[in-house]
């Protein structure tokens, strides 16, 4: 189970981390898909250490993001060589869903959840998220959590933990 940080300091939230610029977030699509592949290496090849130092095969590993880690974990794990076990995004949105539909995809089950009241991802993103993986033909369950913002509440995280057991039982 990985869960990367992100490696720069956030400009805009005091005490965060950010793959790309928090301003890529709004709807430039075009900006905002040209800095999360600028940022793809630097998650690979964290991915790659990582895998090497434990000794983990990749198809026995989970990857997990929140807000721009899930947008990254959702952009980056389905482009690598070899599926992972799976990825679960919290509070992200699909980049690029149509880029799941080319030539060098690997599938592998997706968990997405998101916050009703989230005020910095819109929750209308969730259902991208689910139409984007599912048109590409993956696995994908989605979940809309009532009254939760920008976070990750103890459904959440007790779904994302059996999620992990579930797609390495298999």
């Amino acid at each position: 189970f990985l869960a990367p940080d992100a490696p720069e300091v956030c400009e805009a939230y005091a005490g965060g981390y950010q793959w790309f610029s928090i301003r890529a977030i709004d709807d430039k699509v075009f900006e905002r898909e040209r800095q999360i592949e600028k940022a793809v290496p630097e998650l690979n090849a964290f991915i790659d250490g990582q895998l090497r130092h434990w000794g983990v095969a990749e198809n026995r590993l989970v990857v997990a993001g929140f807000s721009q880690g899930a947008m990254m974990a959702m952009y980056t794990m389905p482009r690598r060589k070899t599926a992972c076990a799976g990825v679960i995004g919290y509070s992200g949105l699909l980049v690029d869903a149509e880029g799941l539909k080319g030539a060098g995809i690997v599938r592998m089950p997706v968990l997405a959840i998101h916050g009703d009241a989230d005020e910095i991802v819109p929750p209308r993103y969730l259902s991208g998220v689910q139409s984007g993986f599912e048109a590409a033909g993956f696995n994908v369950e989605t979940v809309m959590r009532p009254n939760l913002g920008h976070g990750i509440d103890a459904f959440g995280v007790k779904r994302g933990l059996d999620f992990t057991k579930e797609v390495l039982e298999k």
